[in-house]
């Protein structure tokens, strides 16, 4: 029965209309009866390969659903940067009196891009996984059948969030709103995607089927318990379970009023697109702060620990690499290897003079932030950034990568690349080849760049992973780790190294 439910819930969501399933096509009659006896010797063989080949299906197919979960995880990621951009994008809005100036209607027709780029992507996802809208395969386990569903579902409530803070901001602002509806020339947007895009948000069949199902959604879900050893199917629910929009359409009263699609009763002249929607708007501008998308269970073992910190403090030089571990953020599971972040140290005040570095003119417009003590640099979804020592230390696992025997025109060298990367997009493709984008592991790939990493192919692109820092303590005599945390624990320098090399081993 519950089975069946879960069903129900995700067909009526995803598909939003009857239609026909893969089982509509089978006979009823089509079931296996009968016996093997008296059968040819070849018929024989050839049956009894069908057991060796299910299970090689079964595999193939586990490995592409983990396989679209990651490549999901990178989506998600994605959406929440480009829904921090649409934040920062309405600030701007409401600070701008008069006329919109062309560098903002510039960023706002970007954004709009971006918009039908993501979301294309997002549909392109859930149509690959359309198998899981219903059961269509016998031989699939219930983890497994469960997981693909939540994925198509997580999906969704994606595509939902997403367009819930863009309309919020063209429901604000009216002059957005035609900008909007306008579509775009140069991205070669049509007007009429765009309307449509707003006209499938408002459907208020649509928030009637969330707000059922997202209800039946966390009933089912418990009463089965198949989420557990299961990381990737932990990441879905806890996304599906925290989606703002999902979560606003459950606590909405008047929805039910709208017995009647909006999307069916507007016309199809632009400006009515938005009228008496108000009632039904979300807020949700709260909801979608940086810390969205952050789902841990606890803080970090070393998070505040006064003693850890001063000892960091003491220990660190600028262009030291840092890296952690935090196991309690179901998004640290989509890492590869041991090592789930990695940041650069550049210095202090007092550092940056004693190296001549800090009256640089790539240094200069950063001096008051690192006077506040934002001396670290990393790459986060909102870009490449600076933030203080304590920030990063939310962790569990902690190490200190120390380049060694540098000149000081090499640190100067060193220096000016890691700044320059300040201001820089986050890669969401994990690329190494690409310059103007960066992920957190390519800092060292950009900063020493006469050195040559460890990569590994993804996706068809060359990415470098965190691990890749460690490993050049095992295969170079010119990186050594100084200073090692391990589960909140320091480790004794004797035994850091080795403990290190471990670990990556134990994760591969």
């Amino acid at each position: 029965m519950l089975k069946n439910l879960f069903v129900t819930f995700v067909l009526s969501l995803l598909l939003g209309s009857c239609t026909n399933t893969t089982e509509s096509y089978i006979d009823e009659s089509l079931q296996e009866v009968g016996v093997r006896r008296d059968l040819s010797p070849q018929a024989i063989q050839t049956l009894n390969l069908k057991d060796k080949f299910l299970d090689e299906r079964i595999k193939t197919e586990e490995s592409i659903l983990d396989a679209s979960i990651h490549y999901f995880s990178r989506l998600h990621e994605w959406s929440l940067s480009y829904r921090q951009h649409i934040l920062t994008l309405a600030k701007e809005v409401e600070k701008t009196q008069g006329p919109l100036k062309g560098e903002l209607i510039l960023k706002l027709v970007q954004a709009n891009n971006n918009f039908v780029q993501l979301r294309y992507a997002l549909y392109s996802l859930l149509k690959s996984n359309r198998n899981y809208y219903d059961r269509t395969f016998n031989h699939w386990s219930d983890q497994h059948y469960y997981k693909g569903l939540c994925l198509n579902l997580a999906v969704a409530v994606t595509l939902y969030d997403n367009m819930a803070l863009s309309m919020e901001l063209l429901e604000k602002h009216e002059r957005v709103k035609s900008l909007f509806l306008e579509g775009s020339v140069d991205y070669q947007i049509p007007a009429e995607y765009n309307r449509e895009v707003v006209k499938s948000f408002y459907s208020g069949r649509r928030r009637r089927i969330i707000r059922k199902k997202m209800d039946l959604f966390a009933q089912t879900f418990t009463d089965l318990n198949v989420a557990k050893g299961d990381d990737y199917l932990q990441y879905l629910a806890v996304l599906i379970s925290q989606s703002p929009s999902a979560l606003k359409i459950q606590e909405e009263s008047t929805i039910g009023d709208f017995s009647t699609s909006i999307s069916e009763r507007v016309t199809y002249r632009a400006s009515s697109l938005f009228d008496s929607h108000e009632k039904v708007l979300f807020k949700v501008s709260e909801a979608f702060g940086n810390g969205m998308g952050v789902f841990q269970s606890r803080m970090g073992l070393l998070h505040d620990n006064k003693e850890v910190l001063k000892e960091v403090a003491s220990t660190l030089q600028p262009l030291d690499i840092l890296l952690e571990k935090t196991p309690f953020r179901l998004t640290d599971k989509f890492i590869p290897g041991h090592f789930g972040h990695v940041a650069l140290y550049l210095g202090t005040e007092k550092e940056l003079k004693a190296l001549g570095l800090w009256g640089d003119d790539l240094i200069r417009p950063y001096q008051q932030e690192i006077r506040e003590g934002k001396v670290v640099l990393e790459a986060l979804r909102e870009g490449v950034v600076l933030n203080t020592v304590d920030h990063f230390m939310n962790v569990d696992d902690f190490a200190i990568v120390r380049k060694s025997q540098m000149t000081l025109k090499s640190q100067k060298k060193y220096m000016h690349n890691a700044f320059r990367q300040l201001g820089k997009e986050y890669d969401f493709s994990f690329d190494v080849e690409t310059l103007n984008k960066i992920v957190c592991s390519e800092l060292v790939y950009q900063v020493f760049t006469d050195e040559s990493w460890q990569t590994a192919e993804a996706l068809g692109r060359a990415t470098i992973s965190p691990d890749a820092i460690i490993e050049k303590i095992k295969n170079s005599n010119s990186y050594e780790l100084v200073l090692f945390y391990h589960q909140g624990e320091k480790v004794l320098p004797e035994q850091q190294t080795k403990l290190a090399l471990n670990l990556l081993s134990e994760d591969e």
